[in-house]
């Protein structure tokens, strides 16, 4: 019965042996012929961009990669107009003090998250992206609010995978996404960013439809509350409610990431709720001096998160205003993250993950298909540490 609902969900290389334990063959290698063949017209494609970039006035910026054995370093590419947030007097002209970057692959058409910044008038917002992708975008966008980073990131000798599966460099997936952002900011000399994915169609919030009263039972009845499901420039300050967002951040002496929830997920809890010691996705703020660095194919935020709250800080998830956005795996625009997950699959997403932190994850079966479950309990006491009055 079991097989057969994972044939039906077509992860027909999940097995199960005569002991009960679960295994799975990945199956999906590549010759090394194959992969030195694919990785020379993927970085020739890249790299011929470059020219046009440069022609068209963005400035070039060395990002230094510490490896094991060497320092590695790669030019990104800033459109002339991009101030870092480090810079004297940034606070006072956008009304926060990071900046806020979107990688975004083969969504130039859509690109909702950046279309629903600017809308609430938020200027310093750049969308990230790969220099193949670079026509596309500055077509739809032009290039104030365009940053090319590196393909180079993505070579083995730079960012592990986590996997032992053989594969092209094209394939390496979210933190190669998410690691040149991590590294850019910190080359910038920035103190913290905040990053959100490409795929947001609104954000919302709840509000009680009257004040809580003094004895009235605190619990959440959906019943005494209004929901916002996509809020408008009229009804909020969207801006000003991500410098508040950024300053109590920085009040956490121990913080690690901080993070905005996505609908569904927080309307069921009451209004304001944190919580704490868990996951970091999709859409948060995080240091610079205590960020660790990305790495893994696939479930990358729920690693990092993992190696943050391992290193003794505390990860933050604030139930006020969320996003919508398109369930994990669901997007049928090709862009993102679909070439990975539709070569790999959720179990290789399990896989890597459970490689990562084996003691603290496994893989399971929810949300109609084959995932991952993570307990940050082992790591995480969940304490916070407010700032310090002189």
């Amino acid at each position: 019965m079991t097989n057969k609902i994972y044939e039906d969900l077509k992860y027909g290389d999940f097995k199960f042996a005569d002991n009960g334990l679960t295994y799975y063959n990945i199956n999906r290698d590549e010759t090394p012929e194959e992969i030195e063949a694919n990785n020379k017209a993927y970085y020739e494609e890249q790299d011929s961009f470059i020219p046009q970039i440069i022609e068209d006035g963005f400035i070039e910026f060395p990002c230094l990669f510490n490896t094991y054995d060497e320092e590695i370093w790669l030019p990104f590419y800033f459109p002339p107009n991009f101030i870092p947030s480090c810079t004297d007097g940034f606070k006072e002209k956008f009304g926060m003090d990071f900046n806020i970057y979107i990688p975004t692959h083969k969504r130039a058409s859509t690109s909702y998250t950046f279309k629903e910044l600017r809308r609430h008038g938020i200027e310093n917002v750049y969308m990230v992206i790969e220099a193949n992708q670079y026509p596309a975008y500055k077509e739809a966008f032009g290039i104030e609010h365009l940053i090319i980073k590196n393909s180079h990131v993505r070579e083995p000798k730079i960012m592990d995978s986590m996997s032992s599966t053989q594969c092209s460099d094209s394939y390496r997936g979210a933190a190669s996404i998410f690691l040149p952002l991590q590294i850019l900011s910190r080359n910038l000399g920035e103190e913290t960013y905040f990053t959100m994915d490409d795929d947001f169609m609104s954000f919302g919030i709840r509000q009680r439809k009257e004040p809580l009263q003094k004895d009235e039972d605190p619990t959440y009845d959906k019943d005494k509350w209004l929901r916002a499901s996509s809020l408008n420039p009229e009804d909020i300050n969207f801006k000003e409610f991500l410098g508040d967002f950024g300053e109590v951040y920085k009040k956490i002496r121990n913080r690690g990431m901080m993070a905005l929830e996505k609908y569904g997920l927080c309307f069921a809890q009451p209004f304001g709720n944190v919580v704490r010691g868990t996951r970091c996705y999709s859409c948060y703020i995080t240091s610079n001096d205590r960020q660790l660095d990305h790495f893994s194919r696939q479930n990358d935020d729920i690693i990092t998160s993992m190696e943050t709250s391992k290193a003794g800080y505390v990860n933050l998830v604030s139930e006020t205003i969320s996003y919508a956005s398109e369930d994990t795996q669901n997007s049928k625009d090709g862009g993102g993250m679909d070439g990975v997950y539709s070569r790999f699959g959720t179990v290789d997403k399990s896989y890597c993950l459970i490689r990562s932190h084996p003691q603290y994850t496994r893989a399971t079966f929810k949300y109609n298909r084959i995932h991952h479950s993570a307990d940050f309990s082992g790591y995480n006491k969940k304490r916070l540490l407010g700032e310090v009055i002189k």
